[in-house]
């Protein structure tokens, strides 16, 4: 009678383990906690729609000939991003919607806004990681932006959205500590081949309540360089300069979102063209850009 009473009282105890062990795994917050560093992931589920609206100033100044050039452009972009699925690889498919697009250039040669409303309300297919890596563009062939007169050209639709998340830490992160990422970008412009690589050291300082979501606050130091080259109009272009950029952005750590960027960033580079003319042209640009989250989802 002993050896039952013994047994069953056993039986109770690692049951009792085993009942407390799965309320403390459930009760886990699979984002991690201050104490064991955060896990951060973005987290677009089907049918859930991130709005976005993005702001971006920019002075440019050229010396041509010498003489100095200024060109100012100012740019509103809105755009929803809706989940479609989780591919195999375990990657977000979402559908990219330009809802409204503005750009502003004024130079000495006057005022220009290229015609956008052949993409406006328009949408292109994206994938990406967890961890905020771009992988994929569908449906971008016939998505393209005419600058007509206006320095640039055409360019795809979908150059506007590389890179457009920042990257998080691939390992649990702690309050003031670091990461970094680095990232490539190529963008064909002008008849030239434009490739900017960048390496930003990422600073997790805080925690901050941002438009109602609870945010961790990261601030990111970035440098990297520009080089092109190419052909336009029977001239050879080539283009070198380096980069810097400060931004504080912030992360909604337990719904997956990024909710707000401010970026500061300076390029200063040259231009070398050769054919019937040889020139170079020292150019300096700084931007001032913002970036917010203003269709909050469901918390």
């Amino acid at each position: 009678m002993s050896n039952k009473r013994s047994n069953v009282l056993f039986a109770f105890v690692v049951l009792a383990m085993i009942v407390s062990l799965f309320i403390g795994c459930a009760k886990k917050p699979f984002w991690g906690n201050e104490q064991t560093g955060f896990i951060l992931n973005y987290r677009l589920v089907p049918d859930q729609v991130w709005k976005y609206s993005s702001t971006n100033d920019q002075n440019m100044n050229m010396e041509q000939m010498g003489q100095s050039i200024a060109i100012k452009t100012k740019s509103l972009t809105i755009y929803s991003i809706k989940g479609t699925g989780i591919n195999q690889q375990k990657n977000l498919q979402s559908n990219v919607t330009l809802d409204t697009m503005s750009i502003a250039m004024s130079s000495p040669m006057g005022e220009n806004k290229p015609d956008l409303s052949s993409v406006i309300g328009k949408n292109f297919g994206m994938t990406f990681t967890s961890k905020g890596k771009e992988l994929d563009y569908t449906r971008t062939e016939a998505l393209e932006i005419d600058f007509g007169k206006m320095p640039g050209g055409k360019q795809d639709l979908s150059s506007y959205f590389r890179n457009i998340f920042p990257d998080l830490p691939e390992q649990p992160v702690k309050i003031g500590e670091t990461w970094i990422s680095k990232d490539s970008l190529t963008i064909h412009q002008m008849g030239m081949e434009v490739k900017t690589k960048t390496e930003t050291t990422n600073k997790l300082e805080g925690q901050e309540v941002v438009a109602g979501m609870e945010c961790l606050k990261i601030a990111s130091k970035s440098k990297g360089t520009v080089d092109g080259k190419g052909e336009n109009m029977g001239m050879n272009m080539s283009v070198e300069g380096d980069t810097d950029a400060t931004t504080t952005w912030y992360f909604a750590y337990k719904l997956g979102i990024f909710v707000k960027a401010e970026s500061e960033s300076f390029m200063e580079s040259k231009i070398a063209i050769s054919g019937p003319q040889n020139m170079t042209m020292p150019m300096s640009q700084e931007t001032k850009s913002e970036v917010k989250l203003i269709l909050s989802p469901a918390k």
